[in-house]
């Protein structure tokens, strides 16, 4: 093991996280089309009227929703965890072995992982330090001055928006509640497909600015 942290080409963890990407980003389409299909369906049943009292079709197509819903949950708490702690991990050890050299220990692998979790409260200034610092002079124009904010704007209104339509929906028992909780899901889809979009620009612009300030400074 090197004394100090060294650089760490991203693109291959960054095509990694490109595969986990793929599978919620996948469940978001099907789980918004087929949502907004049992939304249409019900727009003009009668709001008061029992989720049981609908034919047995509509109520099969009620539960393949909800199944759709734990399962793009699922897939996006696994992406983000990736992205949070693997990929963002490597990128400020990167960022490390850039602008000095500290010792490759495990209390100081523990530091980046404990400055991550603070960070992720204010993701913005976090992930702009972070470009603003692995950006050589030559590419400071490429740091991503409006993706960054809107990506962590993307974030916080999927979560508030699932958080809302999951309890919504954990205790609809009508039609009208029903309706009420999957609007809030729908539009939670919306924005966690934006924030795929986004992260994934994030990913690969930092990964390329990283990789012209190593081999600005010599690095193979």
């Amino acid at each position: 093991m090197s004394r100090y942290f060294r650089y760490t080409d991203l693109q291959r963890m960054t095509r990694w996280m490109g595969w986990l990407l793929v599978v919620p980003l996948l469940l978001t389409v099907r789980g918004f089309v087929h949502g907004l299909a049992n939304y249409q369906w019900l727009a003009d049943v009668p709001a008061g009227l029992p989720l049981s009292g609908l034919p047995e079709d509509l109520r099969y197509s009620l539960q393949v929703d909800s199944l759709l819903r734990v399962s793009q949950i699922s897939a996006t708490l696994l992406f983000l965890t990736f992205f949070c702690f693997v990929w963002l991990f490597l990128a400020f050890r990167n960022l490390i072995a850039l602008t000095e050299e500290r010792e490759n220990t495990v209390r100081n692998s523990v530091g980046i992982l404990a400055e991550i979790s603070r960070g992720l409260l204010t993701a913005t200034s976090m992930l702009r330090r972070l470009f603003q610092g692995s950006a050589p002079e030559s590419h400071a124009h490429l740091t991503l001055r409006y993706t960054i904010p809107a990506c962590t704007l993307a974030l916080i209104a999927a979560n508030v928006c699932k958080i809302v339509a999951v309890i919504k929906l954990h205790g609809a028992a009508s039609v009208g509640a029903w309706r009420s909780g999957e609007s809030w899901m729908l539009a939670a889809y919306v924005c966690y497909a934006l924030l795929y979009l986004l992260a994934w620009r994030v990913a690969t612009r930092l990964e390329m600015l990283q990789r012209a300030a190593w081999q600005q400074r010599g690095g193979h």
